[in-house]
């Protein structure tokens, strides 16, 4: 469990009891901050920490952290430190969303490698955008959801990247800059949520389909999505929770 100035717990389910990690500035193998925004398992059981410091690695059986940072002379607080989400790919790419940015690390020489990557215009670039979430479709291919710069899709095989953002003209662009997850349902249907409402991908046309407050939606801010075994899916938004029928393009409110 993360708390955001909290540091980390863990609970252990046979003694029902909890175990607080805090950042202690006189141990250097504590937990580097109390800012946790991420927890991630990767493919070897190993447990990392993306904190307002770094990407933390803890060690179970001594049950301390070691620190890895992408700008390890930046100043406190760096954006390019702050990780906000982690993610080893099928075939064991792990990589790093940041508040600055978004890296490649290496696990076996622990070294980070920007992703370099600017658009034609001065507004979007991967290289400095503030990374909130990721998505690995059944394709193979990486969406990564951003604060201000819309999407961005990666083919991991040949790092070939694609864009979409906001444009007013044509209407069927992304709902808004601001995407904070996706969600890929057993039909292999792209959902994302953003302040600009719910919207699913059309891959034939490379456009979105919008769901908002005047279709139904509690709320066009949305957090979070995500799908039960009904194929309902279901909304966190600024006013409550929202569930999206597919099928009859309907929404049920929860207060």
């Amino acid at each position: 469990m993360i708390k955001l100035f909290g540091g980390v717990d863990r609970f252990d389910r046979e003694s029902g009891k909890w175990r607080q990690y805090r950042h202690d500035p006189d141990d250097p193998d504590s937990l580097s901050n109390n800012f946790a925004s991420v927890i991630y398992k990767d493919q070897s059981n190993v447990f990392w920490i993306g904190t307002a410091s770094g990407l933390d690695r803890f060690n179970p059986e001594t049950e301390t952290f070691a620190h890895y940072q992408a700008y390890v002379e930046g100043p406190a607080g760096a954006p390019e430190n702050n990780v906000r989400a982690i993610y080893e790919s099928a075939k064991g790419k792990f990589i790093i969303g940041t508040k600055g940015g978004l890296y490649h690390f290496d696990l076996e020489e622990n070294r980070w490698d920007q992703f370099d990557y600017i658009e034609s215009d001065d507004f979007h670039n991967l290289s400095t955008a503030w990374v909130f979430s990721f998505l690995e479709d059944h394709e193979g291919k990486l969406w990564i959801s951003t604060f201000s710069d819309g999407l961005y899709v990666i083919d991991l095989e040949t790092e070939e990247v694609s864009h979409y953002h906001n444009d007013p003209d044509p209407p069927s662009s992304l709902g808004s800059n601001l995407v904070n997850m996706g969600f890929q349902d057993p039909n292999s249907v792209l959902w994302f949520s953003t302040a600009g409402g719910l919207n699913m991908y059309e891959p034939e046309t490379e456009t979105f389909t919008h769901y908002r407050e005047k279709d139904g939606l509690l709320n066009d801010s949305i957090y979070c999505v995500m799908g039960d075994a009904k194929g309902f899916l279901w909304l966190s938004t600024n006013m409550g929770i929202s569930r999206f029928d597919p099928k009859s393009e309907t929404f049920h409110t929860f207060f």
